[in-house]
């Protein structure tokens, strides 16, 4: 089970991570155009909202992070021109071209969009781009103040590992009281996400997998169940005091990230299973998933009420399921054409490849 899940764990983790950005997506899309109804259904969404915020993008930066120290120890040249293919061009690219659409479309998008937005991008990202402005900044400053030797186990010096991990440490406390006290825009944002992807690479070099593999093992899903128990209720103390990406959220978060990678960790044992097979496809297609998906989930959202469909769980559900599976067969039509590259579609460190995909680079 050991090697199945080092090998499987993390594109579960990105597959179920995408699905709940497009939910979160199509649910605030529904929001803003005033589709959620004033009932306990709706309260429930609104409730749901707030608890898969205070963990959804934290999980991609910790994975961005728990990849980072092996790329970075190979070469920081190769590790940070990587960055303009999978980072810079995926985000100039797919902002021109979302920006453009909800210019077309301004009539009917709940946020106005105007052509002289689009200079802004080089420093305001806008909608769902700015984590790639932020992990881009998170690379930016692990290649320039980490050193990557601290996912190293049982290597001397081991005290210069510690130095390392300490500094790493004041590094990560740092982004927490600046991303809590500043409004720097997309520099705070980055800042508030830093120590997630710093804890990733402290616990890189195998050390998560080895954590979550005897964690997984336990009977009847123990670890699971009490996780998930301290993760409500630390959502729940982080409501009282703050917004889902406030000080206060912060140990929900890591409780929420855990959780989702020890599930992802459990059915791995299941990969026999359809779903999670279609659950590791989705984690290795995250990014043209990431990129694509707001165009089909605001298309549909403005499909239906064209329609005058108005019904949330219609909207919601088939929302869903277009921003999730239609850029997945675009993706998967881009690489058998051998022009994914060209789109910017690439894989997340480590992912396990589909089959179609022999030969094409990433």
């Amino acid at each position: 089970m050991l090697a199945a899940m080092r090998e499987h764990y993390q594109d579960n983790a990105r597959g179920i991570g995408i699905i709940l950005v497009v939910y979160g997506h199509a649910l605030r899309g529904l929001a803003a155009a005033g589709l959620l109804p004033g009932s306990a259904a709706g309260h429930a969404m609104l409730l749901s909202d707030y608890t898969i915020y205070t963990f959804h993008m934290p999980l991609f930066f910790l994975l961005s992070g728990l990849n980072a120290p092996q790329s970075l120890h190979r070469s920081r040249t190769r590790f940070l021109r990587g960055k303009l293919q999978t980072i810079v061009y995926p985000y100039l690219l797919w902002s021109l071209l979302q920006g453009l659409m909800q210019w077309t479309t301004s009539r009917y998008a709940n946020h106005p969009f105007s052509l002289a937005s689009l200079t802004h991008i080089f420093w305001e990202p806008f909608a769902q781009f700015w984590f790639l402005y932020a992990l881009l900044i998170c690379h930016l400053l692990a290649a320039a103040f980490v050193d990557p030797r601290i996912a190293e186990r049982g290597k001397p010096p081991a005290t210069r590992l510690w130095r390392g991990r300490a500094a790493l440490a004041a590094v990560a406390l740092a982004g927490i009281v600046l991303g809590a006290t500043t409004s720097w825009g997309i520099i705070t944002q980055a800042l508030t996400m830093l120590p997630f992807y710093l804890l990733g690479m402290l616990l890189a070099g195998g050390r998560l997998s080895d954590l979550l593999s005897r964690a997984a093992r336990m009977p009847s899903g123990a670890a699971i169940a009490g996780l998930a128990l301290v993760f409500a209720f630390l959502v729940a103390a982080a409501r009282q005091f703050g917004n889902f990406d406030s000080v206060y959220a912060l140990p929900a978060g890591l409780a929420g990230v855990f959780l989702t990678l020890l599930i992802s960790a459990r059915v791995t044992a299941l990969r026999r299973w359809v779903i999670v097979r279609w659950l590791q496809a989705l984690g290795a297609a995250s990014m043209p998933i990431f990129l694509l998906h707001i165009f089909f989930t605001g298309g549909t959202r403005i499909a239906l009420m064209e329609l005058g469909i108005k019904n949330t769980a219609v909207h919601l559900s088939l929302g869903v399921l277009a921003g999730v599976l239609i850029p997945f067969a675009l993706y998967r039509l881009a690489v058998r054409l051998r022009i994914a590259h060209f789109a910017g579609f690439t894989h997340p460190p480590h992912a396990k490849k589909p089959p179609v995909q022999r030969g094409v680079t990433a």
